[in-house]
């Protein structure tokens, strides 16, 4: 008889409003029960977040009664030696919990570094689940950085970011990429073969994201759209990486009558700053909740993910997209995203944001429930089931 394989997973990007619950705990829930028994450990790592991290954890604690979470204070992450401070912190916390686990599942690079380095007391096997270009990452917020002596001292930090990929490349036990081009920054097509190395784009609930003309007609009503209204919608933060002012430049470009653009985002007072004095014109700012969003996406026409032409986007694999997609959504692009263009081509969704968008094209609701259901086939969930499921077994 086979045993119950204890799989510790391990995040040091504390608990977040959004991707937390949509990535990690979800995952989670989803996966266990399957011979697969988890315990979820996340970090916070910086002072400031900590207050917003713990009330998250309480809240999902009362969500998820059948997950055993944990949530740690750890050195912030950027300092000299931190990696060596939170593996020994790491240690301290698995011996404390006495249990033996079977394989750390870290997610991200700095939380697969630290349990590399635990994995030389623990010996504890790793998988690395790579979810970025963590060093693209760090230039770009960088160069947007005002305090100058983050831009002096950021070329250690980019060799401790340099040096962890060489040893996670080198040392894990097993590999995850969000897509194929962040997959080849490290390995060529045969090492992906040799090494079994998955390729699993971020993923959605079956449950969650889904096309429906009802839901549409009455959120549409709700949001005081009719249907000859085009409606934009740009989900998500207002990060700089994000380009929002891209997204809203592109969207008043527009020439088109009866056209409005829906922001959704935690982030109401910066939305307000960017959009400024239209916010409560043909640009709506709303915030709603992570279990809302579907209807929002039914009432929409068009999607707008627009980005930088840089490395981090051109190898990433962005949430919103399978959001997007899965509601069949036209999605509005530049080929800054590698993955995303590629599968909006394939699912007929793609706009090239050069060449506009005809009001015709996207209010044809039948063959939306087709493009719905085709990004479902890649993007849900359960399409990926067997795949972790073989990954952890290799622990049995």
């Amino acid at each position: 008889m086979k045993k119950e394989i204890n799989v510790l997973y391990v995040s040091h990007e504390g608990v977040g409003d959004t991707i937390f619950n949509s990535q990690v705990l979800e995952h989670v829930e989803y996966i266990q029960n399957n011979g697969i028994k988890f315990t979820v450990i996340a970090f916070e790592t910086f002072n400031r977040n900590y207050e917003r991290s713990l009330n998250n954890f309480l809240m999902y604690g009362r969500i998820y009664k059948n997950i055993n979470m944990k949530l740690h204070k750890d050195v912030n992450q950027y300092l000299p030696f931190s990696s060596l401070f939170s593996a020994f912190n790491l240690v301290l916390i698995i011996k404390k919990l006495g249990v033996k686990f079977d394989v750390v599942h870290a997610r991200a690079d700095y939380s697969a570094f630290v349990c590399l380095i635990a994995k030389f007391f623990l010996r504890i096997p790793v998988i690395w689940d790579c979810r970025g270009d963590s060093v693209d990452e760090f230039k770009e917020a960088v160069a947007r950085s005002e305090r100058k002596i983050i831009r002096i001292f950021s070329f250690i930090q980019i060799f401790r970011l340099k040096f962890g990929l060489w040893f996670l490349r080198r040392y894990s036990n097993n590999q995850l990429f969000v897509s194929k081009e962040l997959a080849k920054l490290f390995y060529t097509q045969i090492e992906m073969k040799e090494r079994s190395i998955k390729v699993i784009p971020t993923l959605i609930p079956e449950g969650q994201y889904f096309f429906d003309s009802d839901i549409r007609a009455y959120q549409r009503k709700k949001l005081g759209f009719s249907e000859d209204h085009v409606v934009f919608i740009y989900s998500g933060s207002m990060n700089g990486y994000q380009s929002i002012e891209d997204n809203i430049k592109w969207f008043r470009s527009l020439k088109l009558e009866k056209c409005f653009l829906v922001l959704a985002t935690k982030d109401i007072l910066r939305a307000q700053e960017i959009v400024g004095n239209d916010f409560d014109g043909n640009i709506k700012i709303v915030s709603v909740d992570y279990n809302c969003m579907n209807n929002l996406y039914n009432a929409a026409d068009v999607a707008l993910l627009i980005r930088e032409s840089r490395r981090l986007n051109w190898v990433a694999s962005p949430t919103k997209f399978g959001e997007y997609a899965s509601t069949g959504l036209h999605v509005v692009m530049n080929d800054s995203i590698q993955q995303s263009c590629s599968y909006a081509k394939k699912f007929n969704i793609y706009v090239d944001k050069s060449l506009g968008i005809d009001p015709k094209l996207v209010k044809d609701l039948l063959s939306r429930k087709n493009r719905a259901t085709l990004a479902g086939n890649i993007f849900y969930r359960n399409v990926y089931k067997n795949d972790f499921l073989d990954i952890y077994q290799m622990y049995n």
